[in-house]
């Protein structure tokens, strides 16, 4: 799928796609920055990507959020929740025939992504709870 289709489809369903740098579309969706980055050799292949979701601050936060990012992967379907340098990042990756299936699984995509990171910073917050009572 070209970027000028998937632009188009987010337009249509109200969001205000912009192209940054890399060539990746960009888009707010729930006070959050969302990454669209198509793959030029496999056309049906989209990975969207909720970066810099959570700061990691320490040592012990780090091995903590590789921890819970393996259980909110291993809990919410299609995501993967992982470090990148000192921050955390939440994807959906995808494989679509049409545009019409990106237009049909949009809001579902986006939905995954959210769930993702709300559930990362919930267990995120019971860990620094408990490490601060103890």
């Amino acid at each position: 799928m070209n970027i000028s289709t998937i632009r188009e489809i987010l337009a249509e369903e109200g969001f205000r796609p912009d192209i940054d740098e890399d060539g990746d579309i960009t888009f707010k969706y729930q006070g959050y920055s969302i990454l669209i980055m198509p793959d030029e050799d496999d056309e049906l292949y989209l990975r969207f990507v909720l970066p810099n979701f959570w700061p990691i601050e320490s040592e012990a936060e780090r091995e903590q959020a590789v921890e819970t990012s393996v259980k909110v992967t291993r809990r919410v379907k299609a995501a993967k929740v992982f470090p990148v340098k000192d921050q955390m990042w939440a994807t959906v990756e995808i494989f679509l025939s049409s545009e019409k299936c990106l237009k049909d699984v949009l809001d579902r995509i986006l939905s995954v992504l959210h769930v993702s990171v709300e559930t990362f910073a919930e267990e995120m917050r019971k860990f620094s709870k408990i490490e601060a009572e103890g």
